[in-house]
């Protein structure tokens, strides 16, 4: 007997979730697999990837694509999901009224000691371009 499942990737913590008619207990163990490591980076890459080049896909976009991009690098460098920011004045800030792009930096030099200050600026540069680009587009919703 077969399954139909499917695997969603939450665009803003890329945790991913299983849907499908099947026991609680299955599910639990497949999204606990799916979600171990960096299973769930590389599976949500791979299904953006896939939709981009197929071209076609009604859940995948470019403005999507950075969204999901620079949600995930919030979270990877400081553990906030985009959701819980307020988006004002051309960044996010959290309750306590912090701009998360300084957080994102702070996270992005612990993450990136021993590595050059110019790998560390483009690192933060690209987060801060994605960043413009959604607020310019209102696409940050």
């Amino acid at each position: 007997m077969g399954f139909l499942l499917l695997f969603r990737s939450d665009l803003y913590t890329n945790r991913i979730s299983v849907l499908g008619k099947i026991d609680d207990n299955l599910k639990q163990r497949i999204e606990n697999v799916l979600n171990q490591g960096n299973n769930a980076d590389i599976l949500s890459t791979h299904i953006g990837y896939s939709a981009s080049s197929l071209g076609k896909s009604e859940q995948y976009s470019l403005e999507k694509s950075r969204l999901w991009s620079l949600a995930s690098d919030i979270y990877k460098y400081t553990g906030y999901d985009m959701r819980d920011l307020e988006a004002r004045d051309g960044s996010f800030f959290t309750k306590e009224g912090e701009d998360i792009i300084e957080k994102v930096a702070e996270g992005v030099r612990n993450a990136t000691k021993g590595n050059t200050q110019a790998e560390q600026r483009a690192a933060l540069g690209s987060v801060k371009v994605r960043c413009e680009i959604l607020f310019q587009k209102k696409r940050y919703l």
